[in-house]
C-alpha cells in the first residue's frame, strides 16, 4: 500500500474539498441560469400574450370577435409558440392554435386579460416550450470547465503554502529529535507556535530531554 507524506495528505485534503465546494457552486450556478432563462421565457411570453392581446381588444370591443381570431392567427409565425387559445367576457372559446397533435413538451403558460374601453372583454392564454437544462449545458459546462481549472490551480497554490505553514512545527519537532540523536546533547526547543497543540508536543518533548 502506497503511503503517503502528512504534508501530500493535508494538501489532497485541502483540494478534495476546494473540489467538492467548487462543484456544487457550479451546479448552483447552472441551476441559477436555468431559473433565470425560464423567468425570461416567461417574461417574454407575457409581452407577446398583453401585445396580441391588446390588438384583439378592438375588435372584440366593436363587437367583431371573428376578426379579433387574427391577433392569435399571427402568433404561428413564432416559433416559440406551441399553444394559444382566446376566450370572451363568459369564457366561450373564440379562437384556439395548437402547433402539433402531438404531447406538449414542458412548457411555460401564462393568461392576460383582453381589456377594452368597457373593461375586460375575455381572456388570452399562450404557451411556449420551457427551457431545458439539457439546453443550456453545453454553455454552462464550458464555463463551469473554466471555473474548476482556475478554481483548482489556485486550491492547489494556496493548499501548498498552507500545509507547510500546518506541519512546519511539527518539523522543527523532528529535526530537533535528528539532532539530538546526532550530537547526544538535550537541548530544550524553544516555543514559537502559540496553537496549544504544537505547544504541548513541544513541552513533552522538551520534558522528555530533561528527563534524559
Amino acid at each position: 500500500r502506497q503511503k503517503y507524506s502528512f504534508h501530500a495528505r493535508v494538501t489532497g485534503a485541502a483540494m478534495t474539498t476546494a473540489l467538492v465546494v467548487l462543484v456544487l457552486a457550479c451546479a448552483t450556478f447552472t441551476g441559477l441560469q436555468w431559473g433565470v432563462s425560464v423567468q425570461q421565457t416567461r417574461n417574454d411570453l407575457t409581452t407577446l400574450a398583453e401585445v396580441s392581446a391588446a390588438n384583439a381588444a378592438d375588435d372584440l370591443d366593436a363587437g367583431r370577435p371573428i376578426q379579433s381570431k387574427a391577433a392569435l392567427a399571427a402568433l404561428v409565425r413564432a416559433p416559440a409558440i406551441l399553444e394559444g387559445r382566446m376566450t370572451d367576457a363568459s369564457g366561450a372559446t373564440l379562437a384556439t392554435y395548437r402547433k402539433s397533435d402531438s404531447a406538449l413538451p414542458p412548457v411555460v403558460r401564462v393568461t392576460v386579460p383582453v381589456l377594452g374601453k368597457t373593461g375586460k372583454l375575455g381572456e388570452l392564454s399562450l404557451a411556449a416550450r420551457q427551457p431545458l437544462l439539457t439546453d443550456l449545458l453545453p454553455k454552462f459546462l464550458a464555463l463551469t470547465g473554466a471555473l474548476l481549472f482556475a478554481g483548482l490551480g489556485a486550491a492547489l497554490f494556496l493548499a501548498r503554502r498552507l500545509a507547510g505553514a500546518v506541519i512546519e512545527p511539527v518539523q522543527r519537532l523532528s529535526d530537533a529529535m535528528v539532532q539530538v540523536a546526532a550530537s547526544g546533547q538535550f537541548k530544550p526547543v524553544g516555543h514559537q507556535n502559540e496553537d496549544p497543540l504544537f505547544r504541548s508536543l513541544t513541552n513533552s518533548f522538551n520534558h522528555l530531554l530533561g528527563k534524559l
